[in-house]
């Protein structure tokens, strides 16, 4: 309902307002309004080689809206034609009605019969004129249009520049030579109308340029050359895909054919509206608000284009950069010893200080649990990077599927290390206790801990304190309460760094041993 009540405003005031406010003016007006300002227009610059022809014309009919025996008229108006320079002052001036402040600029260099005969400047008429008999101050009927009370001839051989039309109801006493403003109420009809070039010639240089201001010069053939644009542009597209038998149903195919639909069809509306205009001064000026709004909603289509495109770019991106690592062996793992050791990844310079029979032995024990627990992996289950967490104690497996994975004993937590052990809750878990994220640049998942309990992996201890070697951190390390089901660590201190989770890394987060899975393809 409400859309209709829109639409239906849309279209009233778009017809009245092409009678009001098109190039052909025609329509009423009372002296009660003071001032009204009928349009602005900019004449071309005059050929000095060819005047008549290049001149701006402004010509029609102003008289009295009643009977000549009903009514009578004892004051006139002024219909001015004033430019910028001229018109500036005396519009701001119109809020405060007053005719002599208005008129004080101009009544100095406009010419007037009785109070300034040395006036050079054609800036008005006195109006509304006798019907069928030409208007007072045209002294020379040769220079008047046929059949048309009034004509000003306006010749600028400069530059090209704007006019502006108006009524204003002020009345220049002859005798006194005072400015009064006109209080009766007086009506006029006005039919009037403003073109480049003379409109009594037979031939024209442009159609398309007489009915013009010079500022929309050349509008049609622009509007032309766009709709060729739009009806080309698409057509060896769909010729393609017609001919290869495709279906056109991917909703970016869609969206783009629609697109060029509703701007194809919002540009001819508006090229129909300057045709017309360019026949008749008037055009339909309904055409140009249903163009525009189509136009809009064409936009709004690219604009949602553009931005489906962009996210499914983005997407692609993200495919790409979790297929593009090196092919490994499901048992094997990311990196050796003697790589850490050459990239210096994850500060290995710095945890390498356990012996290489350690190490050995943690790569030995981690390839058999892979092994073990090889048998529990769905490959059709991976999503993210083809990683997997195998809960060694329920042998529960969790497909990691989001970039950032938080552990902890809240239930707010991705995994939440209350479900694993029904028997007891160990009571060195935090509500957030760690947190398993995957660096999509690198193409590596690491681990940082949050927990002033600490997390192990690998039989590394992560926590919150700078790995010393003192005595004082050994037995205050010693002095803490254990957990009956937590191993050893090779270290009572800890490192507050992240740790880089590899394939057949044993996370242990309190007394809960989690085995990382990778599987990563080409």
């Amino acid at each position: 309902m409400l859309i209709r009540l829109i639409i239906s405003f849309i279209l009233i005031y778009s017809f009245t307002q092409s009678f009001i406010f098109a190039l052909h003016l025609h329509g009423h007006y009372s002296t009660k309004e003071f001032f009204r300002l009928l349009t602005k227009f900019g004449i071309q610059k005059t050929d000095q080689h060819r005047p008549d022809d290049t001149f701006g014309y402004i010509y029609g009919n102003i008289t009295l809206d009643c009977p000549i025996n009903n009514c009578s008229l004892t004051k006139t108006i002024l219909f001015l034609i004033l430019d910028y320079d001229y018109f500036l002052p005396l519009y701001k001036k119109q809020r405060m009605q007053s005719c002599s402040d208005m008129m004080k600029q101009i009544q100095t260099i406009a010419f007037h019969r009785q109070c300034n005969v040395d006036g050079t400047e054609d800036f008005w008429r006195h109006i509304p004129c006798q019907q069928d008999q030409l208007c007072s101050d045209e002294d020379q009927p040769h220079n008047v249009i046929h059949n048309q009370q009034f004509t000003f001839k306006i010749r600028d051989i400069n530059q090209p520049r704007f006019w502006y039309l108006s009524l204003i109801s002020c009345y220049w006493d002859p005798t006194t030579c005072h400015w009064e403003k006109v209080d009766d109420n007086i009506q006029i009809n006005y039919d009037i109308w403003i073109v480049n070039g003379n409109p009594e010639a037979k031939t024209r240089d442009n159609r398309f340029e007489y009915h013009f201001s010079f500022d929309i010069y050349d509008l049609v053939e622009v509007y032309s050359i766009c709709i060729l644009f739009y009806l080309f542009i698409p057509l060896p597209f769909l010729i393609i895909k017609m001919r290869s038998l495709i279906d056109i149903k991917h909703p970016i195919l869609i969206s783009y054919f629609l697109f060029q639909l509703l701007f194809f069809i919002g540009n001819t509306l508006n090229l129909l509206h300057y045709f017309i205009f360019a026949y008749n001064g008037i055009g339909v000026y309904i055409l140009i608000h249903i163009g525009n709004l189509i136009t809009i909603i064409g936009e709004s289509i690219l604009i949602l284009l553009l931005l489906f495109i962009a996210k499914d770019t983005a997407k692609c991106q993200s495919n790409a950069n979790d297929n593009n690592s090196i092919t490994i062996t499901l048992n094997e793992p990311n990196c050796t010893l003697d790589e850490c050791k050459k990239n210096k990844i994850n500060n290995c310079d710095i945890l390498i200080s356990t012996s290489d029979e350690e190490l050995l032995e943690q790569k030995q024990i981690s390839t058999s649990l892979t092994n073990t627990f090889s048998h529990l992996i769905d490959l059709s289950q991976f999503h993210l990077s083809h990683a997997a967490l195998i809960h060694l104690q329920s042998q529960n497996v969790i497909y990691i599927r989001k970039y950032v994975i938080w552990f902890g004993s809240s239930s707010l937590n991705d995994i939440c290390l209350k479900n694993f052990n029904h028997s007891h809750t160990c009571q060195y878990i935090s509500e957030r206790h760690a947190c398993l994220y995957y660096d999509r640049k690198n193409n590596l998942f690491e681990l940082l801990n949050y927990s002033e309990y600490g997390t192990i992996v690998n039989d590394l201890r992560y926590g919150l304190n700078i790995i010393t070697d003192n005595n004082n951190n050994k037995q205050e390390n010693e002095s803490l309460p254990k957990c009956y089901c937590l191993t050893k660590s090779y270290y009572h201190s800890s490192w507050d760094g992240s740790a880089q989770i590899e394939q057949g890394t044993v996370i242990k987060i309190g007394c809960h041993d989690f085995l990382f899975y990778r599987h990563i393809v080409r």
